[in-house]
């Protein structure tokens, strides 16, 4: 399990293990740069790469329609949300998972 940490303003996963520099051996002492769409630790003794970090995952949002760039947990329109859930077959399972959750969510808070 990954807790979400942020370094230099970069959303990164904690890590399980340490960090170790192969170059000067320092332990958990570095700081990250983005580097294209990845994210990889900069030791702050002797500036050597030491390797990307996994990153956060952003939530699922819609990319289309009346919700574009909204994550679909924050959409509180449940009829949109049904018609998406039922008409949009084109659409990646992780996006239609997150739809049905959020149609869940919001009719259980209805009861």
């Amino acid at each position: 399990m990954f807790m979400h940490h942020y370094r230099n303003g970069l959303k990164t996963k904690s890590l399980m293990s340490e960090v170790i520099c192969q170059r000067c051996q320092t332990k958990n002492e570095f700081y990250v740069e983005q580097s294209g769409p990845h994210i990889k630790a900069i030791c702050n003794h002797c500036n050597n790469y030491i390797k990307f970090l996994p990153q956060a995952k952003e939530p699922p949002k819609f990319h289309f329609g009346k919700h574009t760039g909204k994550y679909i947990q924050d959409i509180d329109d449940l009829s949109y949300l049904k018609w998406a859930a039922e008409n949009m077959t084109k659409i990646k399972q992780e996006i239609k998972d997150a739809i049905i959750k959020r149609i869940s969510s919001l009719e259980n808070l209805a009861r």
